[in-house]
Formats: structure tokens, C-alpha cells, sequence
């Protein structure tokens, strides 16, 4: 009975309502894919970086262990050493962190693109409805991203506790180094579990991302009754009315073109105008246009023809008047029939004079048309 009334949303969105969701903000995103991402970011850039890394920390390490009685007790020069401590960090996660945060607008429109909305920033009354709240406490979508939440949580603790006892020997054993040794080592170590972190976020984020992609489809649904209201409302719309005309006349056109090649002659002005005439003998009937074209589609039709050998005759007055007083599909007007079987003849003779069963035709120069049929 929903489907009869047509309310139920069973229709998919079209182009307008996907374009008014992303100006209100509701664009396509997947949290864990853009956490993964950024996590996954975060150890290659580490471990891109991290032989400067070790280096920086084991000057500073360095420069904190060995400083003098003097220092330590001279408020000058421990702001000094300080100052430098933090400089030399500060220079150092410059690059990692700007990359860090290119990871991270990367991970955000990965799947929805750059959109931004100044609307979704309003303040709204409905916002505030605690009805509204309490329906999406315990709508489908949080369901499963509470369960989602919970498999992620016991899915990360699961696997840091494996790395853990994977490396429980080496991270022992870090005591008993020397303190820029353990540093190197506890780099290294640390690298290998963000490794196994990171895996399991994208493990979260596979089973995420398809869900998210069918919420924010069903969200976008339509009724069939809202898919009629905004076609009629948007037919009514000149700029919409424009593009229907310029589509119909794209497809009336490319239907034409089809034509061409099938044409037994093409009269042209010769650059302005360009008419395809077919003349089939067996059904009885007068020539018909299948094709016509002034300026741009007449060269469009030229150069179809020229494609596929279509014979050209130039007659100027017979072109327009064809043009102007013959629909594309219609016949040709009594009054021209004398000046199109002069072109029609010539063109069979030009074929018995190819084939050698003819000599060379001459060529028609005068065609009488009618005052009635003359360019208006």
C-alpha cells in the first residue's frame, strides 16, 4: 500500500538531491578509513624519517644527560639549553606533522570529496529536539556503530596484546642497553607494532566503508512522489528547459549524422549549407532529406559524407531552397522535383562513368526553382 501511495523511498536519488545533500553538509565519509589512513601515514612517515628522528632524540637525550653543575643551576643558560631542546624537536616534526595533516584531509574526502558547507554550520532549533536525539540513539546506524566500536576496541587490543608478547623479549631487554642503543631499538620495535595497529584499523575500515556507502544511499531515497514534484519543478526552470532543448537537439542531430552515410548525394551551397538526399527507385516515392545543416552541422555533414564516399553536387539555390522548405524525413515538393532529378542523374552517371560503362557526365549549372520555393 506504501509503494501504491508512493511513499516509500524505493527510488534512487537524483543528481539535484545528491547535490542539495552535499551543500547541507551530508556528504559521504568513513571515520575508520580516514583513521586508518592517517595511522598508516604515521608509521611510514616514521619510518621514513626515522634515522633523523633517532638522531634528534638521542641529541637531545644527550644534551639533557651531560649538562654541567653550571648549567643546571643558572637560570640562563638552563632556558638556553631548554630553548634549544625545543627548537631542535619543534624543526624536527615540522615536515611530519604538515604530512600528518595531509593524511589526514586525504583520509576525509578519499570517498565523499571536498565539499564545504556554510549551512551545515547554521544553528538549528531541530538540533535541539530531544525526540530527534533519542531516534538516533537507537536508530540502525548506531546500532552497528556501537557494535562496530566494540569489535574495533577488542580487534586492537587484541592484536597490541600479541604484539606485545611477540616483542616481550626485546622490550625486556631494552634495560640492559646503553640509553641511545635501547632508543634505536625501541624505534624499531615500536615501528613493527604500529605495522600490526595499523592493520587492524584497515580491517575495521573495510567492513565500514560498504556500510556507509549503502547508509548514505538509503538516506538519499526517494518517494516516486518526490521524484515527480521535482521533475515538474525543475522542468519549469528555463535554464533546465534549455538543456533539454540543447539534449534533444544533441540527439536529433546524431540520429541525422547516422543518416548521412546513406544518403545517394549531398547538395551544398557549397560551405553554407549542406543537404543529404536519398532516393529509393523501388518504393515509388519522391526523394526524401535525411539530412540538412547550415554553417556547423553542414560541415559536420561534409565531412561524415566525404567518410564514407557520399557524391557532392554544388547547386546553391537548390541547397537553400531544400533547406528552408523541407523538413528532415520529408519529401521533396513538386516543385523542386525537375531540379533534384537533374543532380540525381548526374550522380548515376558519375557511378556508370567510375565503372566504365559511361563517359564523364557533364554537370548540371541550372536549376529552375519555383518563386514559391526560393529562400523566404
Amino acid at each position: 500500500m506504501s509503494e501504491e501511495s508512493g511513499q516509500e523511498k524505493s527510488e534512487d536519488p537524483t543528481d539535484k538531491k545528491k547535490e542539495d545533500s552535499k551543500k547541507k553538509g551530508q556528504s559521504l565519509r568513513s571515520k575508520d578509513l580516514s583513521t586508518a589512513i592517517v595511522v598508516l601515514s604515521a608509521f611510514l612517515l616514521f619510518y621514513v624519517f626515522s634515522s633523523s628522528i633517532i638522531e634528534k632524540v638521542r641529541f637531545v637525550f644527550s644534551m639533557s644527560f651531560s649538562a654541567s653543575r653550571e648549567e643546571i643551576y643558572n637560570p640562563v643558560l638552563m632556558l638556553k639549553m631548554v630553548g634549544t631542546i625545543f627548537t631542535t624537536i619543534f624543526y624536527e616534526f615540522i615536515p611530519f606533522m604538515t604530512l600528518m595533516v595531509l593524511a589526514s584531509l586525504v583520509g576525509s574526502v578519499l570517498m565523499g570529496g571536498i565539499h564545504f558547507s556554510a549551512e551545515s554550520l547554521m544553528f538549528k532549533l531541530e538540533r535541539m529536539n530531544p525526540i530527534k536525539g533519542l531516534q538516533k540513539m537507537f536508530s540502525l546506524k548506531s546500532i552497528v556503530e556501537l557494535v562496530k566500536s566494540v569489535l574495533k576496541f577488542v580487534l586492537i587490543i587484541s592484536l597490541f596484546a600479541l604484539a606485545l608478547n611477540t616483542y616481550k623479549d626485546d622490550l625486556y631487554l631494552l634495560q640492559s642497553y646503553g640509553y641511545l642503543q635501547g632508543i634505536a631499538d625501541g624505534m624499531n620495535d615500536l615501528f613493527s607494532m604500529l605495522i600490526i595497529i595499523s592493520m587492524s584499523l584497515f580491517i575495521v575500515s573495510m567492513v565500514d566503508v560498504p556500510f556507509q556507502i549503502f547508509d548514505h544511499i538509503k538516506k538519499l531515497k526517494m518517494t516516486k512522489q518526490e521524484v515527480k514534484d521535482e521533475s515538474k519543478d525543475q522542468e519549469g526552470k528555463p535554464e533546465v528547459k534549455g538543456q533539454i532543448r540543447k539534449k534533444q537537439q544533441e540527439l536529433k542531430n546524431k540520429r541525422m549524422m547516422n543518416d548521412v552515410p546513406k544518403a545517394d548525394v549531398i547538395i551544398t551551397n557549397p560551405t553554407h549549407y549542406a543537404i543529404a538526399i536519398k532516393y529509393d527507385q523501388d518504393d515509388g516515392k519522391a526523394p526524401i532529406v535525411v539530412a540538412k545543416g547550415l554553417d556547423n552541422i553542414a560541415l559536420m555533414i561534409n565531412k561524415v559524407a566525404k567518410a564514407h564516399n557520399v557524391t557532392f553536387v554544388e547547386a546553391p539555390p537548390l541547397a537553400r531552397s531544400l533547406y528552408y522548405h523541407v523538413d528532415i524525413g520529408g519529401e521533396i515538393p513538386g516543385g523542386l522535383y525537375v531540379a533534384v532529378a537533374q543532380v540525381l542523374a548526374y550522380v548515376y552517371e558519375l557511378e556508370m562513368f567510375k565503372s566504365g560503362k559511361s563517359k564523364y557526365p557533364n554537370k548540371p549549372y541550372k536549376y529552375e526553382i519555383p518563386d514559391e520555393l526560393q529562400r523566404k
